[in-house]
């Protein structure tokens, strides 16, 4: 099993391992946590309930972890994909898909025509942030933001997406009570 520590708690769970997601696999859904040796292919999935490692690249294949995601190699969604993490994501770049992760986000290298609604930090130190739109709940540190390429980067930094859903559903509710 795999050892978890968060929110002042101790979890063990079980770990699905796999040399790549592919033919020789095909999608996996798994509770517990997964571990990917290799690359995630085209038009594969993977979703487990607890932490998701991969080792290689991801391709154009959604992924959905309970918990933290690491892909060391870097996603190149083809804007056909979605990553989401209930935790921290850790990755080598991303480029072309939709992100939504509840923590942090640490990559080593670049940030490229990504929508992404993140709960915590995004860190891509020396690396820049170039297209999508952005709303960071903590704070941002790149090295270049933007592009001179007119490629439109909308960034929101402070902003905590659930809480402005929340008020902006309460101030419909007392609209309605009015």
């Amino acid at each position: 099993g795999q050892v978890e520590y968060a929110r002042d708690r101790i979890s063990i769970s079980q770990v699905y391992k796999a040399k790549a997601v592919d033919f020789s696999t095909s999608s996996i859904d798994f509770d517990g946590a997964v571990e990917v040796e290799g690359d995630v292919g085209e038009g594969f999935e993977v979703k487990a309930a607890g932490s998701i490692a991969i080792s290689g690249f991801v391709e154009a294949a959604p992924l959905a972890a309970g918990a933290n995601l690491s892909v060391s190699k870097g996603v190149i969604g083809r804007n056909k994909s979605t990553v989401r993490c209930e935790r921290d994501l850790d990755t080598g770049f991303l480029r072309e898909l939709e992100l939504r992760c509840a923590g942090q986000v640490i990559s080593s290298g670049e940030l490229m025509r990504v929508d992404a609604v993140v709960g915590g930090d995004v860190t891509a130190s020396g690396f820049r942030l170039v297209g999508g739109e952005w709303k960071v709940a903590g704070s941002l540190y790149v090295a270049e933001l933007g592009s001179d390429s007119e490629v439109a980067t909308v960034v929101s930094v402070g902003e905590d997406v659930e809480l402005e859903q929340e008020l902006d559903a309460l101030v419909a509710r007392r609209a309605e009570l009015s």
